[in-house]
């Protein structure tokens, strides 16, 4: 990638950060309905609903920061396991993919839970 395209992308995905972090305040608040017993469940279902998301925001947040550390190393748009490009558009689609589609095909064969359940 050009050097003016991964600066874009850069500041795109400093964007996508402070919206995770946005979202992961709002979700870390734990909800306040009323002091019944049906307010205090419903606080309970909704704050364990929260769990499930914020812990995808926080993978979400952390893939983030590793490609923008990517970026900042010039690596990149580079496979971390056999050093080959990833397609540039396969990065377009999903930017922080650490490996191209050759190499995550073989680790989703090595670990079946990483493959979608519309492939088995």
């Amino acid at each position: 990638m050009e050097q003016k395209e991964l600066e874009k992308l850069a500041k795109e995905i400093v964007k996508k950060l402070e919206q995770t972090d946005q979202l992961l305040q709002k979700v870390k608040k734990f909800p306040d309905y009323g002091i019944s017993e049906d307010d205090n469940i419903l606080e309970i279902e909704e704050y364990n609903e929260s769990l499930g998301l914020q812990e995808n925001l926080l993978q979400g947040r952390k893939e983030l920061k590793r490609a923008l550390k990517a970026i900042k190393r010039n690596r990149y748009g580079t496979c971390e396991s056999c050093e080959t490009s990833i397609n540039p558009e396969r990065l377009k689609i999903y930017p922080t993919a650490t490996l191209c589609v050759k190499c995550k095909s073989t680790q989703a064969k090595r670990k079946p839970w990483l493959q979608m359940p519309w492939r088995r």
